[in-house]
């Protein structure tokens, strides 16, 4: 029994295996495809020829456009600015520049960016010297590495043609340097009083004359501390003074309580302008006027400042008192200078007086003694000023350095006849040799300029007068009639110094 059923077993596997083998057969036969059927016309197929290779392009970057952005901000005492970015293809210079007016004005603060890209850069520059408005300009680094050349080779950076820059608003919170001053009278004391004077650091407050609406010769300094300065009191050379002043506050610069100016210690800047503040003062009545020969029945006042439109009134001398009236000329308000006044030459003493009238109507017309009486001062009336008229021929000179025009200046020359401004090198006016003269006219001789040899110039030099003598405007010496002019016996001549540079 166990026999027979493991002879059908054997069977059942053995028709397995060769339904196995069947089923593989039938594949491979389909798989297999027919043979080709035989042709007589032989067909040529030509073997494909492959296109060229195209070369591969090499990628060139792209280029990097320069540009700045910054927004608006506050400027605070550090006088810190952030810029928001700066792209830049070379390293180059992140510059501030003040703007004036819609123009671009002065560099304020600079700092050093790289190539590519930079954010949140800073620069630092002084809040007093700060514009409402700045424009930020990429610089490049065009001259020694590192170091900014401006004006130089370190131009603004232009893209397509136009500068890259960028203006912004700033909000400057810094208390400023200030000046409060009122118009006043300036008594003849000469002082000048400033309500008050903020300055955040130690300095001078300067007071100048005014020149033509400009700032003038200076008149008089005060040293300031540190913060509010109340009531500051100035002494002035008033003499000096003109009708407008101008205070000026500068800076305290390396050395400390000693006025430098306007060498070392620079004016305060604030909004990119000098800190100053004008006001008109009342001077007491003043005249300067030069001891001077009438000259064709004339003579000339340097100077005289009026309160108010008036007359300059010249008095011939008795007792050394102002006697009678000899002429007389119109002065405006404020400041008048070289006033001439027409004399009659027959009445002109050795000593003249001179008084300021006023103006009464008739406006313009002196008429004196009915209107136009003797200007008070604090209700009295001033001393005359005098002078001289029988000095003779003089004139005054300074130490100097010698222009590149190879002239020197004499300041003054007052002659009582036409003459020669003779100048002699030399340790000794009669040792020297001439090395230059100019003919001058009878009267006041002001900033004369006088060519002169420079190939024979020395340290010292000598201004001496000589006469004009029978042929004008001749310099006929050592033989002729020109010879020295002399004072009791005695050479009119100065000496001055040629300075070095």
């Amino acid at each position: 029994m166990r026999r027979l059923e493991k002879f059908k077993m054997k069977r059942h596997v053995l028709f397995l295996i060769l339904l196995v083998l069947f089923l593989a057969a039938c594949a491979r036969e389909e798989a297999t495809p027919p043979p080709p059927t035989a042709t007589k016309t032989a067909v040529f197929s030509p073997t494909p020829t492959k296109p060229p290779a195209t070369p591969t392009a090499t990628p060139e970057p792209t280029p990097i456009r320069p540009a700045i952005a910054v927004d608006d901000q506050v400027l605070e005492e550090d006088g810190r600015l952030t810029i928001a970015s700066v792209i830049s293809p070379d390293p180059a210079w992140l510059v501030i520049h003040a703007q004036h007016e819609g123009q671009v004005g002065e560099v304020l603060g600079v700092t050093a960016v790289p190539s590519g890209s930079s954010s949140d850069i800073t620069v630092t520059l002084d809040p007093l010297a700060a514009t409402p408005r700045l424009v930020a300009i990429l610089h490049q680094d065009g001259g020694e590495a590192g170091e900014f050349e401006f004006p130089g080779p370190d131009d603004p950076i232009q893209d397509d043609g136009d500068v890259v820059s960028i203006g912004f608003a700033v909000d400057i919170q810094v208390r400023l340097p200030a000046i409060i001053i009122a118009d006043q009278e300036v008594m003849d004391d000469g002082l000048v009083t400033v309500g008050s004077v903020y300055t955040p650091a130690p300095g001078w407050l300067l007071i100048h004359a005014d020149d033509d609406g400009a700032v003038g010769p200076l008149l008089g300094h005060v040293f300031l501390r540190e913060g509010e300065n109340e009531n500051v009191t100035i002494p002035i050379q008033w003499r000096e003074a003109t009708p407008t002043l101008h205070a000026v506050l500068v800076e305290d610069g390396d050395r400390l309580t000693r006025l430098d100016y306007p060498d070392g210690d620079l004016p305060v800047i604030v909004n990119g302008q000098p800190l100053t503040a004008s006001f008109a003062v009342t001077l007491p009545p003043d005249v300067y006027v030069l001891d001077q020969p009438v000259v064709d029945g004339k003579i000339e006042v340097e100077r005289v400042i009026s309160d108010g439109p008036g007359w300059l009134v010249v008095y011939f001398d008795e007792a050394d008192l102002p006697a009678r009236i000899i002429g007389s000329a119109p002065l405006v308000d404020g400041l008048n200078e070289r006033v001439v006044v027409e004399v009659v030459e027959r009445a002109v003493t050795d000593k003249l007086h001179i008084l300021i009238h006023n103006d009464d109507e008739p406006v313009g017309q002196f008429t004196f003694p009915s209107a136009d009486e003797p200007r008070l001062y604090h209700g009295r009336l001033p001393f005359s000023f005098t002078f001289q008229t029988n000095t003779g021929s003089y004139l005054a000179v300074r130490d100097q350095v010698l222009g590149e025009e190879t002239a020197v200046t004499v300041p003054l020359v007052v002659a009582d006849r036409d003459t020669w401004l003779v100048i002699r090198s030399g340790a000794a006016p009669d040792a020297g040799e001439i090395i230059g003269e100019i003919w001058l006219p009878a009267g006041i001789n002001r900033a004369v300029v006088v060519p002169i040899d420079a190939e024979r110039v020395t340290k010292t030099l000598f201004a001496v007068l000589h006469a004009d003598g029978d042929e004008p405007e001749q310099f006929d010496f050592p033989d002729g009639d020109d010879q020295p002019l002399r004072v009791n016996g005695r050479i009119i001549q100065s000496p001055f110094e040629l300075l070095s540079e």
